[in-house]
């Protein structure tokens, strides 16, 4: 029943349907290959196939496939296991543009931006701190502390305001 609404069908529509006829083009050339994995002896998780229902629309399901023992002409049988991920899907496309749209916005500052984590190894230093400072960003993240770029005692006044109620 589960399998016919992640298809959108009544489980009788789906019965009988071969799975290849369920999804778009390259999923279904993909399920061929998935199946030629299973039949020599390969488990095969983690892998995204697209469903087209009915309906037009198309809907991203997380699979793993793996043979087990059954009727088929050598015994086996490949079972895949489908969960229905297009949300999470969308949401990760959509993280990733915006931290890709962040990261560029970041970097082409003219202003230098740096960050640091928690105990102030810096994280984040952009092409204006690089030019602010003389040093390559792969020379100071990870490997500098944020203490470092300041005159003695400086970081040491900036955190305390930082962390004032005042300020």
């Amino acid at each position: 029943r589960e399998g016919g609404r992640l298809f959108g069908l009544d489980h009788t529509e789906a019965q009988g349907r071969k799975m290849r006829e369920l999804l778009a083009v390259d999923s279904a050339a993909m399920l061929d290959t998935v199946i030629g994995e299973v039949v020599r002896g390969r488990f095969r998780k983690n892998f995204d196939l697209y469903a087209v229902r009915d309906d037009g629309e198309e809907r991203c399901l997380a699979c793993s496939a793996g043979a087990v023992a059954g009727s088929g002409t050598d015994g086996r049988v490949c079972m895949i296991s489908l969960r229905d991920v297009t949300e999470t899907r969308e949401m990760q496309t959509e993280l990733k543009t915006t931290k890709e749209f962040l990261e560029n916005l970041i970097d082409s500052s003219v202003d230098a931006i740096i960050a640091g984590d928690i105990k102030g190894n810096i994280i984040l230093f952009n092409k204006g701190a690089e030019k602010v400072y003389g040093y390559r960003a792969d020379e100071v993240i990870g490997r500098v502390h944020v203490s470092k770029l300041y005159p003695p005692g400086v970081a040491q006044e900036i955190m305390v305001q930082l962390r004032s109620d005042n300020f």
